[in-house]
């Protein structure tokens, strides 16, 4: 495997339809990954705001 992507990079005849294959299988496995470990922390961080509007609102006080 190591010897068929030192192969592909050294390779100057431009991208073929397997290299544009393995590139988006490997961009999607990025996405996935990336999704998956910031999906609780954006969660989380969209509840705090939301209680924290919903504080400032409900409590009517405009130094918040």
């Amino acid at each position: 495997m190591l010897k068929f992507m030192k192969r592909l990079l050294k390779d100057e005849r431009g991208i073929t339809t397997v290299e544009m294959i393995i590139a988006a299988g490997i961009l999607a496995a990025i996405a996935i990954g990336a999704y998956t470990t910031l999906r609780p922390h954006v969660i989380n961080s969209a509840n705090t705001i939301g209680t924290k509007l919903n504080t400032a609102v409900g409590s009517n006080n405009p130094a918040w």
